[in-house]
């Protein structure tokens, strides 16, 4: 199949390309995802790529689903999985905070208070938005 998805590219049937790129993205061939991507203009790519979040979640294609929404940078979507899923905190963190950095506060918020403080987690993570992080601690004390 892979030989006809090349043949595809190489006459420029963007259909069969699509058709195929999206049947290997979604039987697990990442790679894909990227082919597939360049294959639609940005604006009809976002619905597309909703269509393709939700046969991934209809499929319980966890690990597909959260590779997507790393690579597109969609913290709504990651931050939604990850409150359903707090078993996943340490693994999706690093990709919801990036201004949380070891060694010092990389947050503007934080860094115009003119303090040198460095932040501190503690307990279980709730929620996550651009302007702040919300920390519970859950009866969790550290």
């Amino acid at each position: 199949m892979a030989a006809l998805y090349d043949a595809y590219e190489k006459l420029g049937v963007v259909n069969g390309q699509r058709a195929l790129a999206e049947k290997f993205f979604l039987n697990g061939e990442f790679e894909y995802y990227f082919k597939l991507k360049n294959l639609y203009a940005p604006e009809k790519w976002a619905e597309t790529q909703e269509q393709l979040l939700r046969v991934l979640q209809e499929s319980r294609q966890w690990s597909t689903y959260v590779k997507v929404l790393i690579h597109d940078n969609r913290k709504d979507k990651l931050l939604a999985y990850r409150k359903n899923n707090s078993s996943k905190i340490d693994a999706l963190s690093p990709h919801l905070l990036p201004n949380l950095r070891k060694g010092g506060c990389r947050d503007k918020a934080c860094q115009s208070k003119g303090t040198d403080e460095k932040p501190h987690i503690k307990g279980r993570l709730f929620a996550v938005s651009q302007a702040e992080v919300s920390v519970r601690s859950g009866g969790m004390e550290g």
